[in-house]
């Protein structure tokens, strides 16, 4: 085989990326030599209409090249970034329950990500966040309970389908009894094989049975086969293609995490590359923002290893084919939405405890967000600031007490609202909580993340499940409907 026809293989497992929101010059070229996919984040997006003109630059450079997005709804969005989403978040329905309204809900979020041009979403999650301190899951899942995720991941996996939109499961065998985040450092699945097969496994088994196009495989160790990261393991691919029995593609997560990367730069992506598709992936996910050198680097790192007998051809070339399957065809014309997702925000708020009339005096405090949603829109205290409430905005590095007894001496008569999120993983929102609770009993503590903090003493909660845009817009009505100077204004 010719060295070109060698690096048109080796280019179409790769799912690349570029910086800006115009496909540069050396990407459109890229992707007429071969380059199997591209994978969208959010720096790479305005608006819809951007969106969809940058797909149709994408298309005309190839027609089959394969277009991705890191598209869950939710507190994990690319789409809608800089606003926050209109779907909740996971969680939120798998609280709700209601399998037919999470199908809805998703075949509207599809149909939307298919009528820009984008042929997959790397979604649905089907991890069982069974550790409520997990520092990347939390409501990124549909819940704790093998069956209860199982059914969700089904229903989302259906309803994308329903929108025309390709799937990839993940984070395969299952991320969410794991006390690390892969981006940052291993992680650890010290559970045997047979309890995998009971618990995490259970969705994917769902997922792939339901149809799911693809399976995106974590970074972590799973001691269960080996002491591999899951996406560089044979022993793990073998178990997905024959065990379970899974015929589709098999995608990395993004090989400049550091859990395979090692920090060693686009060196460590290059060799990660290398021993993913020595494992049998099919398509490897590089990260966001590489350039021409940095995928030029990755490409001739694998054309090396076809020359020196480490990679075959052949496997590389059954990727390829499997990789194109998953385009999908032109949207159909676009439906109403079902109103599923909004109704779902609305159900999953839950209130204990009475809540006393508005205004409110709101400390938001302001987590640093996990790699895969650190960038996305989240919060009601800016908009509930525009009513004329006092807000007071914390990070973990400001001093605590001095900015709470400013605020509550700012506050007067008000009542005050507490909002954190993720309290269980970022656990000095909790001395927050309690800086507030001494002073005012009758404050009142929303939390945006996963629910685990218990109600502290007689204040009130209000839990939405996720960090959505709808779960804020229902957290706000219900609060303004509770002021009667903003209702009657």
């Amino acid at each position: 085989m010719s060295a070109v026809a060698d690096r048109r293989v080796a280019a179409a497992c790769l799912l690349g990326s570029f910086v800006g929101t115009e496909p540069p010059s050396w990407l459109l070229d890229a992707i007429g030599d071969g380059l199997g996919g591209v994978l969208l984040f959010a720096q790479n997006i305005v608006d819809d209409a951007q969106v969809l003109e940058l797909c149709d630059q994408l298309r005309d450079a190839r027609a089959d090249i394969v277009i991705a997005i890191d598209e869950e709804g939710g507190d994990v969005t690319r789409l809608d970034a800089a606003r926050g989403s209109d779907t909740p978040s996971p969680a939120a329905f798998g609280f709700v329950d209601d399998p037919s309204l999470t199908k809805d809900a998703y075949e509207d979020l599809g149909r939307r990500v298919r009528s820009l041009g984008i042929d997959l979403t790397l979604a649905p999650c089907a991890d069982i966040n069974s550790n409520p301190r997990n520092p990347i899951i939390g409501v990124r899942s549909f819940g704790t309970t093998p069956h209860g995720v199982s059914r969700h991941v089904v229903a989302a996996v259906e309803g994308f389908h329903r929108g025309g939109v390709s799937v990839s499961a993940k984070h395969f065998p299952g991320h969410g009894d794991t006390s690390a985040d892969t981006h940052l450092e291993p992680a650890r699945l010290s559970a045997t094989m047979a309890a995998l097969t009971q618990r995490e496994l259970m969705p994917f088994a769902a997922a792939i049975e339901a149809g799911a196009d693809a399976i995106l495989t974590a970074h972590l160790v799973a001691d269960a086969a080996d002491s591999a990261p899951v996406s560089l393991s044979a022993s793990w691919t073998e178990h997905l293609r024959g065990a379970m029995e899974f015929g589709g593609v098999i995608i990395t997560d993004a090989l400049d995490m550091r859990a395979v990367a090692e920090g060693r730069g686009i060196v460590g992506v290059a060799d990660a590359a290398v021993r993913a598709l020595r494992a049998g992936a099919d398509l490897l996910c590089l990260g966001s923002n590489f350039d021409h050198s940095m995928t030029t680097t990755v490409i001739d790192q694998i054309v090396g290893a076809l020359d020196g007998g480490q990679l075959h051809r052949a496997s590389l070339v059954s990727s390829r084919e499997r990789i194109i399957g998953l385009r999908r065809p032109p949207a159909s014309p676009e439906a109403q939405s079902t109103g599923a997702a909004q109704l779902v925000a609305k159900r999953a708020i839950v209130i204990d405890g009475p809540l006393p009339a508005g205004p409110f005096a709101v400390i938001e405090c302001r987590p640093q967000g996990s790699m895969a949603c650190f960038n996305v829109a989240w919060g009601i205290a800016d908009e509930l600031g525009e009513l004329g409430w006092p807000i007071a905005l914390l990070t973990e590095s400001d001093p605590i007490e001095p900015t709470c007894d400013a605020l509550l001496e700012q506050a007067g008569e008000l009542p005050v609202l507490v909002v954190v999120r993720d309290a269980c993983v970022h656990q000095w929102q909790i001395a927050v909580i309690d800086a507030v609770v001494r002073v005012r009993p009758n404050a009142v503590v929303v939390e945006f993340g996963w629910p685990n903090v218990q109600r502290p003493g007689s204040a009130a909660s209000v839990v939405t499940h996720g960090a959505a845009r709808s779960s804020a817009q229902a957290v706000i009505d219900r609060l303004v409907a509770l002021s009667p100077a903003v209702r009657e204004s």
